[in-house]
């Protein structure tokens, strides 16, 4: 797994949680994760916090002041930007103030030039932090290429100015896009040649994909990113693209899932097929939004109830099945012992633990994508149930971070080949663990569903609480607590 090239901290007040996540995001994603975005919430329970604010302020190149509200009390903030500039020692390290509407910097930081929620504003910032070495202090930009590519710049920069502004989550307007692949004429049984060539869909854009709107080119540029190969979707869609072009053959399904540029999520399918008197074959893929993980606009409690499913059947799928593709099987895994480590072995995946830590970080990436898009707090999660059903839900979420907490503690320990067998069961817990979950979830949403449907004295929509993703870590000032 690739390390962050550099890291920026983002303070900001206990109201602005949700967003200063939101923002985090979309600057990860806009730099290829080349950049990590540390939020004070990122702390687990039990962390000594001055020493992680410390550890993290004194690594990070930027510090981003966000400020979306007027507020009598910002000491923590002005504490925490105070602490970054007196460990940035004789280096010179940049604040940057992300401002909310008709709001300027507090009187310590006025003299900074802020970032205004203008998309404008924000493509310039996101130019200076991503297009630009000086700011990050690095010998290299991390992404020089987005300049030129302005559609993606512009979603990014969006996204961040609806943050600031406290607004929804900005809506791509991609619901369905794609690209045709020239294949040549001779195709292996189970790949395309890297060099076959992509090119976008009649009157269409690749910039769903990262690319400029008209780019074409090369398969093996197209899928050369994480969100690709992460996922197993450039193997897979490489088959199936193999099989169409060959003998007119019928591919399987494509299970494995694109994430578009704003953590939305795509399924791609094989969609026609046509051969060219010159031996070459053109194969038509389709990406269909799946607006099922769309959740942030579902009045709440429920809203925190299905970010809740579309987490728990991403990590399923994407995490679980991917790996231990059985249908049924004991949480003891004695009968299957090994089953993960043979399998790690047969595909190449890579050193046990360079395995590990990239699977563990692909969940804790879904973990972050849905509190991007949706509430995702156990306290508003809880809201939906009712009767017993709370205890068996708590129950189970305890399961559920009582194994991600024992996997973190193997990725981050002396990791050899034989612990393969304890991720294994941790997979096997997961599955159970989600299996009786979403069986409780969908049951309970369907309830409520049809107690709407029912309910025709009501003709308007509950007002949706305002919520925000859960944090593992209380919020402590300086001297006491984090307050608006």
């Amino acid at each position: 797994m690739t390390k962050p090239a550099a890291k920026v901290f983002i303070t900001r007040k206990e109201a602005d949680r949700y967003w200063a996540d939101v923002i985090a995001n979309y600057l990860t994603r806009a730099s290829e994760s080349k950049l990590e975005v540390v939020v004070a919430t990122d702390a687990r329970k039990g962390t000594r916090w001055r020493k992680w604010i410390k550890k993290n302020l004194r690594e990070a190149s930027v510090l981003l002041f966000l400020q979306t509200h007027d507020t009598t009390n910002w000491d923590w903030c002005v504490y925490e930007a105070g602490l970054f500039t007196d460990l940035a020692g004789d280096r010179t390290k940049d604040i940057v103030c992300l401002l909310g509407k008709d709001q300027r910097p507090l009187g310590p930081l006025l003299d900074l030039v802020p970032v205004k929620p203008e998309t404008q504003d924000v493509m310039e910032f996101l130019v200076q932090l991503l297009c630009r070495p000086e700011q990050l202090g690095l010998d290299g930009a991390l992404r020089p290429d987005l300049e030129k590519n302005e559609e993606a710049l512009e979603l990014y920069a969006v996204g961040i100015q609806q943050a600031m502004l406290r607004e929804q989550r900005h809506e791509t307007s991609y619901q369905h896009d794609g690209f045709v692949v020239k294949v040549p004429g001779a195709v292996s049984r189970n790949a395309i040649h890297e060099e076959s060539l992509v090119r976008p869909l009649p009157g269409g854009s690749m910039a769903l994909f990262g690319m400029r709107a008209q780019w074409s080119g090369s398969w093996k540029v197209l899928t050369d990113k994480p969100q690709w190969n992460d996922s197993g979707l450039r193997d897979e869609l490489s088959e199936a693209i193999a099989v169409a072009s060959r003998d007119g053959g019928r591919p399987e399904p494509i299970r494995a899932i694109y994430e578009g540029p704003l953590g939305e999520i795509y399924r791609s399918i094989v969609s026609d097929v046509v051969e060219n008197p010159g031996g070459e074959t053109e194969v038509t893929v389709l990406f269909v939004r799946d607006n099922g993980w769309n959740l942030n606009r579902i009045e709440a409690p429920f809203d925190a109830l299905l970010t809740s499913l579309g987490l728990a059947t991403r990590i399923r799928y994407e995490v679980v099945e991917r790996y231990l593709p059985d249908q049924d099987v004991d949480v003891s895994g004695a009968h299957k012992a090994g089953r993960l480590k043979a399998l790690v072995s047969r595909r190449k995946l890579g050193a046990p633990k360079e395995f590990a830590s990239k699977l563990f970080a692909h969940y804790l990436e879904i973990q972050k994508g849905a509190t991007a898009i949706g509430p995702n707090s156990e306290d508003g999660l809880i809201r939906a149930f009712k009767g017993s059903e709370v205890d068996e839900v708590n129950a189970l979420w305890e399961d559920w971070y009582k194994t991600e907490e024992r996997f973190g503690d193997l990725v981050n320990g002396d990791f050899s080949e034989s612990d393969l067998d304890e991720v294994e069961r941790c997979l096997r817990e997961w599955r159970i663990n989600s299996k009786k979950y979403m069986a409780i979830a969908v049951d309970r949403y369907t309830q409520e569903v049809r107690r709407l449907m029912l309910d025709e004295g009501s003709h308007s929509s509950p007002k949706s609480a305002s919520a925000a993703p859960g944090g593992r870590l209380d919020d402590v000032g300086p001297g006491s607590t984090r307050a608006d």
